[in-house]
């Protein structure tokens, strides 16, 4: 899936779009990225102040949590020579 889309932005960047273009469309990734992460990481963050969290929600809230960390610092200007993070199921 990753890289189904990795190829198709190539080609999109080397065919059709300018490099600012594919810097937008990285840049919307990113966005879009982040707050699916956020939405997860939501519910696991109440579950933690409230003391009502699993060992396996527990990793899952630390996984995200560094996705979100790298996602924030990641440089679009880059694209589309992007290693973008593997979000988990």
């Amino acid at each position: 899936k990753r890289v189904c889309f990795y190829l198709l932005f190539r080609c999109i960047h080397h065919f059709i779009l300018s490099q600012d273009e594919v810097v937008a469309l990285a840049d919307t990734q990113r966005s879009d990225m982040l707050r699916h992460i956020s939405d997860r990481i939501l519910p696991l963050q109440d579950a933690l102040e409230l003391d009502d969290i699993s060992n396996d929600e527990l990793i899952l809230l630390r996984e995200l949590k560094s996705i979100r960390v790298v996602l924030s610092r990641l440089d679009t200007s880059k694209a589309p020579d992007i290693k973008w993070p593997v979000l988990p199921e």
